[in-house]
């Protein structure tokens, strides 16, 4: 643990600021830049769908970002660097979120209620995140590809967990 805060005090990091206007800018924070192989502000969820940003290494010309039922998304890259915005999520997607909506209100709900909502609306809302994210050269030739990371137990998403920590901490 000593040996990693060291590292840390010396360790280059990228920190990304904000994305969009003024009025709906995205904060990201920062990251080292030994994680931007990762592309982990491309898989955090986002119901939402804000413009990302995220690096990318020399030799990648455009990034795909693959869905679960959306087209791919392709971007170019400029300066090791891509920005894109998620797709919204699919009408199917939309109706079941819609449909699990109450619950986010209801008062009166038992412990095992409230995990069976939290659990559903966390598997509908993993269903709008990327699943894997290909790198791909001026030819369009794949460089690597990322999958996206195992699943959470709790998702930061999750409206219901009050308790999750936010953004890792």
């Amino acid at each position: 643990m000593i040996e990693q805060e060291r590292r840390r005090l010396v360790e280059p990091v990228d920190c990304i600021v904000g994305v969009g206007d003024s009025e709906s800018a995205n904060t990201f924070g920062c990251e080292p830049f030994a994680a931007s192989d990762e592309a982990g502000r491309v898989f955090q969820p986002d119901l939402y769908k804000q413009p990302i940003l995220e690096l990318a290494p020399d030799g990648v010309a455009s990034v795909r970002i693959n869905y679960r039922e959306t087209p791919p998304v392709v971007v170019p890259v400029s300066e090791n660097a891509f920005s894109f915005t998620p797709p919204s999520p699919t009408p199917r997607v939309e109706a079941e979120l819609k449909r699990l909506e109450p619950s986010l209100v209801a008062k009166h709900q038992t412990t095992a209620q409230r995990r069976r909502f939290l659990s559903d609306w966390d598997r509908t809302v993993r269903e709008t995140e990327p699943t894997k994210i290909e790198w791909l050269d001026t030819a369009g030739g794949l460089v690597r590809t990322i999958s996206a990371p195992a699943a959470r137990g709790n998702s930061v998403t999750s409206v219901g967990n009050l308790r999750a920590p936010i953004e890792g901490n």
